[in-house]
């Protein structure tokens, strides 16, 4: 329990400049918490400064990239507070998709097919195709178990060259607990869109 409230004026120096706040402090004391904020204040800091924030996309389209959201995404777009496809120069990237389902079966299997089917539908709905993939991440939930059978899904949805760039991460969880692959990619646009 902190003493008191967090000060919202942090001094310059406790923003995270290396050597300027001590990290030889126990978890839960009001340090640790000022630690914490200075983080997420240069996150802030950050996304002020790039103009990620929400509004009109007007400061991201002068930076050369803005958001792709389609009628049917835009309720979600607005209450979610990410998009689901930005445009950057001739790219489009992609936020991450996850193929579990409410219903149905949420098997491993399933799960990666729904979760390439999904990023064919992005694809599709922006007038590519799966061969426009330039770059694909993958996160698996226990991957030393089930990549092979990953693998063989992926191969099924990518048989032909050229083949993306590839990294596959394993982590301990994703963002829904029953999720156990999501899907982050990067496609090039064809020429001279």
């Amino acid at each position: 329990m902190l003493p008191g409230p967090i000060p919202t004026a942090i001094p310059l120096v406790q923003l995270g400049v290396p050597g300027y706040v001590s990290s030889d402090f126990a978890p839960g004391t009001w340090r640790a918490a000022v630690t914490k904020r200075t983080r997420w204040l240069r996150a802030g800091l950050l996304v002020g400064a790039l103009g990620l924030t929400g509004g009109s996309g007007l400061a991201s389209q002068e930076r050369g990239w803005a958001p792709v959201v389609t009628e049917g995404q835009r309720r979600s777009y607005e209450a979610s507070r990410y998009a689901p496809v930005v445009r950057i120069g001739d790219m489009l990237v992609a936020s991450g998709v996850i193929g579990v389902t409410r219903d149905g079966d949420n098997g491993p299997e399933a799960q990666f097919r729904r979760a390439f089917e999904r990023m064919i539908e992005i694809l599709e709905e922006n007038e590519l195709t799966i061969r426009d993939v330039a770059e694909m991440t993958t996160y698996h939930v226990d991957l030393g178990k089930l990549g092979r059978d990953f693998i063989r899904v992926k191969d099924e949805y990518l048989p032909e060259t050229p083949y993306p760039a590839w990294t596959a991460i394993g982590v301990d969880r994703l963002f829904l607990d029953s999720a156990l692959i999501e899907i982050r990619f990067i496609a090039a646009l064809p020429p001279g869109e």
